[in-house]
């Protein structure tokens, strides 16, 4: 039955099981030993429900104090294993996991007598010990060893001098038939869970070494391009330093007085392209850091600085109740800014527009800015988004050809992508696709 109470309740278990798995580590970190204890936590975790489901049937079918002190004692050592982990102490926690809780079931062995799967308990013991001390030899041997030995030993001191007390009733010598496929079930959850996080681990590092890829290759191109583009201003204000000093040899006022304000274009040129490069660099070294965004609070801000930016040019710009974004506030006002500025500045129109609408699919977002510009031909739709790409000259349109650069690599940052759909007659529409799950963990900040 689907019902909002229920998918409530699955949402609510499901952070709190990767709150238990992720106890000690970050959310996104990646790597064999992260993987690790995250299975620890989780199996640590599975062990308490078991024990706490035990104790409460031992109080309820009273069979000595004895076990519901070994029960309890049993607790403890899986809490104390939780909380190494919490408090990041992850080799204190494979070691209780590994050691200290083999021992205390052998201790359990000798006072109880046995006869409660002890023999499928340390195998998954062993088990759980080789893959959580993978990659290191020696402690492998060791846990295998000392849980060898424990078990042996404990049974066989019940063998020979009998447990310390007798329970009653007497153990129930079908227990071993409940606790092995028990047992054996948690082992397939180890394999299976094990080899899912080991499928992501790979994964995200595939991903990983794509993105490095890619930025290499960007660095290449963005210090290629940047290089040649800023020499241009350089040579510029160089050329015409010389020009000014002939000028005022000759004292010429009036071509000195030219030659200072190609002078001075062409170091506003070279300023703007160096804030647009640190802007670049901020924007790299950034991290999308998990914060609600009011989108609709940056449309607004957004309203204020084109008005700054465009005194005296009667334009328009409205948005639909725009919704909040899980990320980072600098980044999405970057990308709103650009897109906004786009919009107004490559327009003829009497009254630019720009319009910004969002829509809502099962598994994305879409943003779309609209305006009513000078459009973009269908040919140069991949190529604006290429940092310094201009396809008007600086003397028609302003800019130094990094703005749409700068939004497909915001967009490309949370995992979407930008789109354009564009005619001369109808101007252009930037249409940003964003994955729904930073919409819902929006949701989820808010309250």
């Amino acid at each position: 039955m689907d019902s909002p109470y229920f998918s409530k309740l699955f949402e609510k278990s499901k952070a709190f099981w990767l709150a238990i798995s992720n106890l000690g580590v970050e959310t996104d970190a990646i790597g064999r030993e992260v993987i690790k204890v995250r299975l620890l936590n989780q199996l640590i975790f599975l062990a308490m429900c078991t024990s706490l489901m035990a104790l409460t049937t031992y109080l309820i079918f009273f069979r000595g104090i004895e076990i519901v002190y070994t029960t309890i004692a049993n607790l403890t050592m899986e809490s104390m294993g939780l909380y190494a982990a919490f408090r990041r102490k992850h080799d204190l926690s494979r070691f209780l996991a590994a050691f200290a809780f083999p021992t205390l079931i052998a201790v359990n062995v000798v006072i109880l007598g046995g006869n409660f799967g002890e023999a499928n308990i340390f195998m998954a013991l062993t088990f759980s010990a080789f893959i959580f001390y993978e990659g290191k030899r020696l402690y492998q041997g060791i846990a295998i060893l000392y849980n060898s030995f424990l078990f042996a030993m404990s049974k066989l001191y019940v063998i020979h001098f009998a447990s310390v007390v007798s329970l009653s009733p007497e153990p129930n010598p079908y227990d071993e038939i409940v606790t092995f496929p028990m047992l054996m079930i948690i082992l397939g959850l180890i394999v299976i869970l094990y080899q899912r996080e080991i499928m992501r681990f790979e994964e995200q590092r595939t991903e990983l070494i794509h993105d490095l890829e890619d930025k290499h290759a960007e660095l290449e191109r963005f210090t290629y391009i940047a290089s040649h583009d800023l020499k241009s201003p350089v040579r510029s204000v160089s050329n015409f330093l010389d020009l000014m000093l002939l000028h005022l040899r000759r004292n010429e006022p009036v071509k000195l007085e030219r030659d200072i304000k190609m002078a001075k274009e062409g170091t506003t040129r070279m300023y703007a392209l160096l804030v647009d490069i640190l802007e670049v660099n901020h924007l790299n070294n950034r991290s999308a850091n998990p914060e609600k965004v009011d989108l609709t609070q940056l449309f607004q801000a957004n309203v204020l600085k084109m008005k700054e930016k465009f005194p005296g040019v009667n334009f328009r710009l409205a948005a639909s109740n725009l919704p909040h974004l899980e990320g980072n506030k600098e980044d999405f006002a970057l990308l709103f800014r650009h897109l906004i500025d786009n919009g107004l500045t490559y327009n003829i129109s009497p009254q630019p527009m720009v319009e910004v609408n969002h829509v809502l699919t099962e598994d994305s977002l879409f943003l779309q800015f609209q305006d009513n510009g000078i459009g973009i031909d269908q040919e140069y739709h991949e190529k604006v988004f290429s940092f310094f790409y201009r396809l008007h000259g600086a003397e028609e349109y302003p800019g130094t050809g990094m703005g749409l650069g700068v939004c497909q690599k915001i967009v490309r940052k949370y995992r979407g992508d930008i789109r354009i759909h564009s005619s001369s007659e109808n101007g252009t529409i930037f249409e940003v696709r964003f994955p729904r799950r930073m919409l819902d963990a929006a949701r989820q900040l808010i309250r």
